[in-house]
């Protein structure tokens, strides 16, 4: 009876080592998803900081693109107004000499003897 016992004994102790075998790798795959689920919680937030990032430089992009169309426009128009300006100061020239050969005239007019 005690060699039944002892092999039971035995049997009894290697089924519990099997089992705390088979605990111990549960609790390390459990371990490992954890880990797994931490890395995928990890990269899914920067990818959602990476499409954050990426919305942004397009925004600036488009502002970008949009502040140099103004600033063009600005420039045509600045461009615009300098050449009318210019005009202007050549029509205002012209105004001056013929006021000054009107002046002329008068006095001219004004000096002789009338007849």
């Amino acid at each position: 009876v005690s060699t039944q016992s002892t092999g039971e004994q035995r049997e009894k102790e290697r089924e519990q080592v099997l089992v705390q075998r088979h605990q111990q790798e549960v609790q390390s795959y459990i371990s490992q998803v954890h880990q797994l689920q931490l890395q995928v919680k990890q990269l899914q937030q920067q990818q959602q900081q990476q499409q954050q990032s990426n919305s942004l430089q397009d925004s600036s992009a488009r502002q970008v693109q949009e502040l140099k169309k103004e600033l063009e426009e600005q420039r045509e128009n600045y461009q615009t107004l300098e050449k009318e300006q210019e005009d202007l100061l050549v029509a205002l020239a012209q105004l001056e000499v013929e006021n000054l050969n009107l002046k002329a005239k008068i006095s001219v007019l004004s000096s002789s003897p009338r007849s």
